[in-house]
This record gives structure tokens, sequence and C-alpha cells, in this order.
């Protein structure tokens, strides 16, 4: 019998120890995931679908493996782009290839490179190809024409356009992967470049969502040399669906959509 009841004890004992040992494991595990999210796990099969734009326009959905985006074919070029960013993506030795090319998937085809030769307007990237630093396919992805749009020079590489893409990554370094919608703001009245259909915008958006705590930025810059801090172009989402004819977050319950699409407050931001 005492034999019996020591068995049980020394049995209780180790079975603790299992547990507590078995739970440490857990929260190690937990929080080394949390710390750091693989990149592949944002891929678009892994991203809620909810969170797609709703545009009043004809656009084509495309999906490709780390953004997806509807394709304008009366403006040629993306009515929106949409991509869940993380500090893992940003990191990296992909190296840029400059080779823009066709966009396969969008079935009425997109204009090739050579479409902007002499226009005076740059490739400007949507999806920033910096943000695909981390691997060579997903950064080479980026080139695709369908996330190009005409840019002012300026703009595009040293002006409005180059900081609030330096500034994306700099918060995502600081809060964790961010929602971002980014395209021209498409209209019916833009000039065309020179000998081709493509719509040269007069303004582009910008749009973060922080979903871990439901807080989001705006911006509205002018496709120009303008100077200023990207502090001084903060809008609100509803002013930007009003020009763009898009409605963001369309999925979102109708208070928090509300809230969010109204609000310029920039608390966490800056």
């Amino acid at each position: 019998m005492l034999y019996g009841l020591f068995f049980k004890f020394v049995t209780l004992i180790d079975m603790k120890r299992f547990f507590s040992s078995f739970l440490l494991i857990l929260l190690v595990v937990f929080f080394s995931f949390r710390k750091t999210i693989p990149a592949e796990d944002f891929s678009v099969n892994n991203i809620v679908y909810g969170l797609f734009p709703v545009s009043s326009d004809n656009c084509e959905l495309i999906t490709h493996d780390y953004y997806s985006l509807c394709y304008n074919e009366k403006h040629e070029q993306a009515t929106w782009v949409y991509y869940l960013l993380s500090d893992s993506m940003i990191v990296g030795s992909a190296e840029r290839k400059n080779y823009f090319s066709p966009d396969t998937l969008v079935s009425t085809k997109t204009v090739t490179y050579t479409a902007y030769k002499n226009s005076g307007f740059d490739r400007g990237h949507l999806l920033p190809a910096a943000d695909m630093k981390w691997s060579q396919e997903a950064m080479n992805q980026t080139f695709y024409m369908s996330n190009i749009s005409p840019q002012n020079p300026y703009f595009n590489r040293s002006g409005l356009w180059r900081k609030s893409e330096s500034k994306v990554r700099d918060w995502v370094k600081a809060k964790g992967a961010l929602h971002v919608f980014v395209g021209g703001v498409l209209s019916n009245e833009l000039t065309k470049l020179p000998e081709q259909n493509i719509s040269v915008p007069v303004y582009f958006y910008k749009i973060l969502f922080d979903e871990s705590n439901n807080s989001t930025v705006a911006f509205l810059l002018e496709n120009k040399k303008v100077e200023g801090e990207l502090i001084n172009f903060v809008v609100s989402i509803d002013s930007i669906e009003t020009l763009t004819k898009i409605d963001f977050f369309s999925s979102l319950p109708d208070g928090l959509e509300n809230s969010i699409e109204k609000t310029t407050e920039l608390k966490g931001w800056f």
C-alpha cells in the first residue's frame, strides 16, 4: 500500500513537470512566431479577401502571389493595388532588375514598357519594388506593367511619393504588418501619354490599415514636384472614396467602417 501511494506521488510530480515543460515550450513557440512572421504567410492565398476594395468601374481583378489589383483597361493601369506588408518582406538580398514586363494575367493585355518611352513620365510603381526585398521572384512581380502608373520623375524618385514609400516601411518596422491600398485617381478628364491610351493621374492615394488596433491613415498626393512633409497631406478615407468612387473596407462592420473612414486622427502614426 505504501509503495502504491509512493508510486502515485512520484507519478503526480512527473506529470506536473511534464505539463510545466509543455506549457513553457508552447509559450516559447508562441512568442517566437509573434515576433517574426514569415513573409510566405502574407501570400494572397492567406490574406483576407474581404478587404478587397469595391470599385464602380469595370476593372479586372488580378491576383499575383503577394499582391492583388484591379486593372482598368480604359486607363491602362490599376484602379487599385492591395497588399499586406510585414517587416520580414522589406529585408533581404533581392535586387532591382528594372525588367518591366507585360502582365499576362490581364485578359485585355497591358501596355509594354516602351509605351512610356520619351513621355516625360516615369514608370512609377504602385507596390514599390523595395517592399519585396525578401524574394527575387516577389520583387520581379512588382515590375509587371499592371503595377505601373505614369508619375512625375521628381515625385517618383525624390518627392512625396518616394517619402510615402519609405515611411510605410518605417511604420511596418515599428507596428508590424499593415494593409496597404494604393492607386491613381482615375477619371475621364485625365490627359493621356503621347500616342497612348495611358491616363496620367493628377493625384495618387495611399491608405494604410493597422488591423491590430483598427487605426488608419490616408494620403492624397499630387503628381508633380511638391515640397512638404507627408503629415500635411493626410486626408480622410471618405474623401478618397468620393474622388475615386471606390468603396474601401465595405466588409467591416458598419460602425467600424464609418469610424475609420471619416477620421484623420494621427495618434500612433506621427
